[in-house]
């Protein structure tokens, strides 16, 4: 290649705006990239999902790829569904954990109660004796 056939720029100015141009359009697409807001999954998506997690039939990572999702969502997802279970499939008989939780509480405070009531009844009928008293 002789030197008269070489492409030469003699305005810098013009290729430093082609660049200039060039990498301003790129930014801008990155922007616009990081101004996207996150994706929303519908139930019926999310669930399919864990079908597939709880099926074992395929990895975690084929599953997230097949929906385009990270593979952290299928784990979460599948925690949660897994943990949830339980309370989903209860037959709504018996009653709720909150009341549950109530009862328990209130049993335990009425077993303290009685507990202090006896420990001062056999104080007054001096039938308690104290740890070391005993004679």
């Amino acid at each position: 290649m002789s030197r008269s056939s070489a492409i030469t720029y003699d305005t810098p100015g013009i290729l430093d705006q082609c660049i200039s141009n060039e990498i301003r359009d790129m930014l801008a697409k990155k922007q616009e990239v990081y101004m996207v807001q996150r994706r929303q999954h519908s139930g019926k998506e999310k669930t399919r999902v864990v079908v597939q997690a709880i099926e074992g039939q395929k990895t975690v990572n084929q599953i997230a790829g097949e929906h385009k999702i990270h593979p952290s969502l299928v784990t979460r997802w599948k925690t949660e569904v897994l943990e949830r279970l339980p309370e989903i499939l209860s037959d709504g008989r018996g009653p709720s954990r909150a009341v549950q939780e109530r009862r328990e509480a209130r049993m335990l405070q009425q077993i303290g109660q009685l507990t202090m009531e006896v420990d001062f009844l056999k104080k007054k009928l001096g039938l308690c004796h104290l740890d070391g008293d005993e004679t």
